[in-house]
């Protein structure tokens, strides 16, 4: 029985990068508490784009992955919520993210992705996973509360609008599983790390912006590659200027 068995982990997305992620959390044996309202469709089984297979098509996808998950990893407990995130209240949020060592963030809706960012700031840390255009990149930004900026302020952005969402675009499934790989590695060394007091050594955790290239491109001009970065809070910014309650 490993040193995670039975810590409660939220994680709001069961989709492509959601499902693999949350497979990835199966050899630490969670209490995963797994939010998305959508159904499991056949093109969801094809190519490996998410960890459903055909048997499931219909299902709801947290009830297709609790099936997947609890069976193929007996200590592994899922609580399913198969609602939309606008259908559950500030306050129930609060508590489930109060109970939580981490909250992984993987959905693609901007006004919710900066509602629960700034509910989940000031309680726990927070990951957020996303695929840009083609699968050619993405980003994984950690929030800790107090210690790193807010997702806006780490994003560079200011309202729902800036978030670009990318609803059924096309990535090759090795890219999306590189980027659910990168997220569920964070997530558990916070999630260790909060259990044990020990620190994490297997990143820097002054780096709060992960960048991932599948592709070559500007940052990554000789081949797919990661990148870590730090950013700033901007001046005034109301969800992580706030000073830490004592």
């Amino acid at each position: 029985m490993g040193v995670l068995h039975g810590a409660e982990v939220t994680q709001i997305g069961a989709g492509s990068v959601g499902s693999h992620l949350a497979y990835g959390f199966g050899p630490a044996e969670l209490r995963l508490n797994l939010l998305d309202w959508g159904t499991v469709k056949a093109k969801h089984t094809e190519h490996g784009r998410t960890i459903y297979d055909t048997t499931q098509i219909g299902m709801k996808k947290v009830h297709a992955a609790k099936q997947k998950l609890e069976r193929e990893f007996p200590g592994t407990k899922i609580n399913a919520w198969p609602y939309s995130t606008a259908e559950v209240p500030d306050c129930e949020f609060k508590s489930m993210f109060a109970r939580s060592l981490v909250v992984i963030l993987v959905i693609d809706d901007g006004p919710e992705i900066l509602r629960l960012a700034a509910l989940a700031y000031p309680i726990t840390e927070l990951i957020h996973a996303a695929m840009h255009r083609n699968g050619d990149s993405g980003h994984i930004v950690v929030s800790v509360p107090f210690a790193t900026p807010c997702l806006p302020c780490t994003l560079g952005i200011r309202q729902a609008a800036d978030i670009r969402t990318l609803a059924s675009e096309p990535a090759s499934s090795l890219d999306i599983i590189q980027i659910a790989e990168y997220s569920a590695r964070m997530a558990l060394d916070i999630a260790h790390s909060k259990v044990t007091g020990r620190r994490i050594s297997r990143w820097d955790t002054a780096k709060d912006l992960i960048y991932i290239t599948n592709t070559r491109e500007e940052l990554s001009p000789d081949g797919p590659g990661v990148h870590y970065e730090t950013s700033q809070r901007r001046p005034g910014c109301a969800i992580c200027n706030r000073q830490m309650p004592s």
